[in-house]
């Protein structure tokens, strides 16, 4: 973000905590986008 950028999204998917696969999605900024 710090160098221009106007958004950003990162989905991180997987055995994250525990035995059950999940994914987690962190979203920063702007992000022009329709459904999930």
């Amino acid at each position: 973000m710090e160098s221009g950028a106007k958004g950003c999204e990162v989905v991180v998917s997987g055995k994250l905590r525990g035995q059950r696969a999940k994914s987690m999605k962190f979203v920063d900024g702007l992000m022009i986008h329709s459904g999930d």
